[in-house]
């Protein structure tokens, strides 16, 4: 676009009709290009939008999939311990059998105790 200085009116009070129409039409683009602008604008604030409602439910399975994820290696974990129990168990069944399952009274509690296998 070509730059033209505005002038002054003349002595009568009239313009350059050219400078007026050259304005005029300078004025018209800029409204367009605003309405182009506001149009982009509200396109990436509702892309912006559609992208944070993604991040948050992105986030929230990635929350459930953790504390499925813990759970399972806490159940794991007591499955071990529970496995480890049961072959000390039998370790130790093994042990009374293969030595004599005798048990001696205690004097001081009353209680009926194993005997200790060393």
């Amino acid at each position: 676009m070509c730059r033209r200085t505005i002038s002054t009116p003349d002595a009568a009070g009239r313009l350059d009709v050219d400078v007026s129409r050259s304005l005029n039409r300078h004025i018209q683009y800029l409204g367009e290009a605003i309405t182009r602008q506001e149009a982009e604008l509200e396109r990436l604030k509702e892309e912006s939008e559609a992208r944070r409602v993604e991040t948050v439910e992105a986030s929230k399975r990635k929350k459930v999939v953790e504390r499925l994820r813990q759970r399972d290696f806490e159940k794991f974990l007591d499955e071990l311990a529970d496995d480890e129990r049961k072959f000390l168990d039998e370790v130790g069944s093994v042990r009374a059998a293969a030595h004599g399952s005798s048990v001696r009274v205690g004097s001081q509690s009353g209680g009926v105790y194993p005997r200790a296998v060393i």
